[in-house]
């Protein structure tokens, strides 16, 4: 699976800078190196562990769901584009949702 470094950096930088919070401070508050935050904030590096993501998730009010998207965590048949926007990807997981529950 490839990972779309440059999307989910671009949305990380975006929701901090959203939030007026520095790479060190986003960093110290999820346990990461600010060095690790600029790489993948950057597109240089992807998100390591579940535990970043839910970090990220968390202090950004970034839906996790969407970020392990964006680090090709789904399997490749529930994935189309590595450029949905958020949104895009929410109602896609809801149709996704709603269609395995009607299936015995």
């Amino acid at each position: 699976m490839r990972t779309n470094t440059h999307a989910l950096g671009a949305t990380i930088q975006s929701a901090r800078h959203k939030r007026s919070m520095s790479l060190t401070e986003l960093a110290r508050r999820v346990n990461i190196s600010p060095q690790y935050l600029c790489d993948v904030e950057h597109g240089r590096r992807g998100l390591a562990s579940g535990e970043v993501v839910t970090g990220l998730s968390s202090e950004l009010s970034l839906n996790a769901d969407y970020l392990d998207y964006l680090c090709s965590r789904f399997p490749e048949k529930e994935r189309t584009s590595a450029t949905m926007t958020e949104d895009q990807f929410l109602r896609a997981m809801t149709a996704f949702r709603k269609e395995r529950k009607g299936k015995p």
